[in-house]
């Protein structure tokens, strides 16, 4: 009988782990050191905070700016990856698009990018949903001269479909986003 319930146990402890791991790859993350800003907001429904710093006077835009968040493994090394690039350095509302593999006009739209990784190496990658219409970033306040931003932000992004790797979930929502962040040197 103790075997018995030593290996119902053992099994619902495997089963629940195996489950886990395919519906979301990282238990630990660490936010970072959050010297440049910090996000939070809510990732498929649980509580997610991460490292940010923002990128002012862009070569290509250069009334433009961009938002990158971090998040890391307990050892420090690089977990996920999540940029907003090319928001117009103005106070207000912006539509979140869906460049991936565009040329022309829409290539230097406003858009998004999410990344799970290992250190440089990408697991998975994930783009705007372009059938979702509360993709979107506000920007709250600016400051091109001291080089900070502050605002909020909901997207829903899809997987890459090159992506060949099936073990992480199809859709990411970000809901509630905050951030605030100043200008990495």
């Amino acid at each position: 009988m103790r075997k018995l319930n030593f290996l119902i146990v053992s099994l619902t402890l495997l089963f629940t782990y195996c489950t886990k791991e395919e519906i979301w790859p990282f238990y630990e993350i660490w936010e970072g050191p959050q010297n440049h800003g910090q996000v939070q907001a809510f990732r498929n429904g649980e509580a997610w905070e991460a490292s940010a710093y923002a990128t002012f006077f862009i070569k290509e835009k250069p009334n433009h700016c961009g938002v990158s968040f971090a998040a890391f493994y307990p050892d420090s090394v690089l977990a996920e990856s999540f940029a907003i690039s090319y928001i117009p350095a103005a106070v207000g509302s912006y539509k979140i698009h869906n460049t991936k593999g565009l040329s022309g006009p829409w290539y230097d739209s406003l858009d998004c990018s999410y990344h799970l990784k290992h250190d440089d190496v990408n697991l998975a990658s994930y783009y705007p949903d372009p059938n979702a219409n509360t993709n979107r970033i506000w920007v709250d306040e600016i400051d091109t001269i001291a080089g900070t931003i502050s605002g909020r932000f909901d997207v829903t992004l899809e997987k890459d479909p090159d992506d060949k790797v099936t073990k992480y979930q199809h859709t990411v929502r970000f809901k509630n986003g905050v951030f605030k962040a100043r200008h990495w040197p």
